[in-house]
């Protein structure tokens, strides 16, 4: 027994022991595999200078230092592979959905189809009721048999014969109302000469009629300032003489007043019947000879 718990004993101490070695082991193979990974990485991991074309980089630059810690470099080859394996699926789909797009139009057409028969199958059956209930006339039993077609010739000839006639009256006409146009302006340019002519001469008129009403009222203005306000005394410094051809002055310069007034009345009737004429014929033109009072017979002041 003794010698049994002495075994027991020294079986612990070793059991105890290899659990130690086998945790030192451990240690020492996880140290070994961090330091393989570190080489790994010190391997893999340089810095390099690598010259690459613009696009090529898709790293998002910084904006002072571009931050390239969690970037890798990537041979071309293994990109451009990538990227025709995402062009093949692209095509692939863009396929499939080219056929689906094809299909839908196929079944798009045939529904357009169902429709368009389904109108014409409408229209067909109105068609045949029309035709049904049309009433036949001699005239349309005629036109059946084609016995219409000389008389229809012969109005369509009638016709083309009446539309020549028609566009060579329309063109004498057209000539004549053109010549008839040109006289007409010929007219109002002359007119207008002449309206000038007298607008000038009713402006001098009136200047000449103001003037003379300023002598007028100034003559009789004198004429008032120098009688005397006292008839007897008026009538005895006057003789008999005297008197009587003051009385034949008032006389004519009544007269003349009346003359002057008749005038002017007269002048400011025929321009308002001017007026009027102009009015008339701006609303009914008329297009006669100037005659009568209202002729132009040209400046009485111009002397030939």
């Amino acid at each position: 027994t003794d010698e049994v718990a002495k075994l027991q004993s020294l079986f612990d101490e070793m059991a105890k022991v290899r659990k130690e070695l086998r945790q030192s082991l451990e240690q020492f193979e996880h140290e070994a595999h961090e330091v393989e990974v570190g080489k790994q990485m010190v391997a893999q991991n340089i810095e390099l200078i690598v010259r690459i074309k613009q696009g090529q980089d898709e790293v998002k630059p910084g904006a002072v230092v571009t931050n390239y810690a969690n970037s890798l470099l990537l041979s071309r080859n293994v990109i451009e592979s990538e990227n025709k394996e995402i062009v093949a699926l692209g095509s692939t789909k863009v396929g499939i959905m080219t056929k689906m797009k094809d299909f839908r139009k196929s079944i798009n057409y045939m529904q357009w189809e169902h429709k368009f028969m389904l109108q014409q199958e409408n229209d067909l059956e109105e068609h045949y009721t029309d035709l049904h209930m049309l009433r036949v006339t001699r005239g349309l039993q005629e036109v059946i048999k084609g016995g219409e077609v000389s008389d229809r010739q012969e109005q369509t000839q009638q016709a083309e014969s009446k539309i020549i006639k028609m566009s060579k009256l329309h063109k004498a006409k057209m000539v004549k109302a053109q010549s008839a146009l040109q006289r007409v302006q010929d007219k109002r340019s002359v007119l207008e000469v002449e309206n000038t002519q007298l607008t000038s001469r009713v402006v001098e008129l009136s200047s000449k009629v103001q003037m003379r009403n300023a002598v007028l009222n100034a003559r009789c203005g004198r004429s008032l300032m120098n009688e005397p306000k006292d008839k007897s005394a008026k009538s005895a410094m006057e003789g008999p003489g005297v008197a009587g051809a003051r009385a034949k002055m008032r006389t004519i310069i009544g007269q003349r007043k009346l003359a002057d007034l008749a005038r002017a009345q007269a002048e400011e009737i025929a321009l308002l019947k001017s007026e009027l004429e102009k009015l008339r014929e701006r609303n009914f033109p008329r297009f006669a000879n100037p005659t009568g009072a209202h002729a132009y017979r040209g400046n009485p002041d111009q002397k030939n």
